[in-house]
Formats: C-alpha cells, structure tokens, sequence
C-alpha cells in the first residue's frame, strides 16, 4: 500500500543500409577497365562491362559519387519518463503476492536523418535540424510472488508500455513502444 515516483531516461539509435535498386551490381574500375562481378554465374563470374554499364548500374560507382539514393538511414529514440506508481502486498498462507502498476508521462525525442555515403559531413551533423519532440502517456504492470517456502526466490513478471505510447517521427508517422 505505498505510492512512488520517479525520473528514467532511455534512449535507442539505430542505422540501415539503403541501397538504390538502380545501382545494385558489383561493377568496380580497373584503370580504363570495368569489370562486373556476378556470383550466379559459375562458368564466368566476372565479365568485362562499359563505362555506361558502370555509371548507370554500379554500387561502387553511387558510393563514390554521391549519386541516387545508397546511403545510411540513421533513427533513433531519446525517452524520459516520470511514473507515478502503486503497490501493494498481499500476504497468503503460500506465500506473498506483490501488485503494482505505474502510470507515467513520457517526453520523447525522435531523430531522423539519411546520410551520404559520398557525402564529406559527419553522419551526425544535422541531427538538431531532424529531431522532434511529442509526449505521451504509459502504463507499466508488475506483479511479483514470492513463496513461502523459499524466502529468497522471487518470480515476478512485468509489462512496460502496454497501451503501446507512440511518438512522432520527423518523417512522418509515429515511433511506437511495443
């Protein structure tokens, strides 16, 4: 029968290739020479191309010049929450049995950006410009038991974020807390 506060941070980044599906050969320059590598190909798996074939098609050649869009899509998830949370203890003949659940507000900050692989910037350069920042609310649940013959084990079982609180993304749509 007690109540509780207090402050969390957490935060989640991640990154993923994009690769424009028009330059997605293995063509490399040898000096004047271009040279395509193809895997499904056993008899000859590197065949020679033209410079058209290389500009129009390879992955090497739109890394290196900066051109359709392969590069690093960058996001990431920056969270606070203050919960205000309830317990409460029940005491049985089996052992005890613990309650609780925390209702909390969430201020989120979610950044976006996509990245260059030719570019010279640093990947993260502009993550001011491409930051936004909602709020929300969650709701946690717990519930703990801990048995009478064994005053040390404790089995417990929680659910964070069950009404999935979702903040908004800089591109659109929404970042949700499963």
């Amino acid at each position: 029968k007690s109540f509780g506060f207090g402050v969390f941070g957490i935060a989640d980044a991640g990154g993923k290739a994009k690769v424009d599906q028009q330059y997605d050969e293995l063509i490399v320059k040898n000096g004047n020479d271009y040279y395509k590598l193809d895997i499904t190909n056993t008899q000859t798996p590197v065949s020679v191309v033209d410079e058209t074939e290389y500009t129009t098609k390879s992955l090497i050649y739109a890394m290196d010049e900066g051109v359709g869009n392969t590069g690093l899509e960058v996001n990431a998830l920056a969270v606070v929450e203050v919960p205000i949370a309830y317990g409460h203890a029940f005491g049985t003949d089996y052992g005890d049995l613990y309650v609780g659940g925390a209702l909390k507000f969430m201020k989120g900050i979610t950044y976006s950006t996509f990245y260059n692989f030719a570019s010279d910037e640093d990947v993260f350069e502009h993550i001011d410009e491409s930051k936004k920042e909602s709020s929300t609310f969650g709701l946690d649940l717990g519930l703990a038991y801990n048995p009478a013959f064994d005053q040390d084990l404790t089995l417990a079982l929680v659910g964070k974020n069950l009404n999935a609180p979702a903040f908004d993304k800089t591109t659109g749509g929404e970042f949700e807390l499963k």
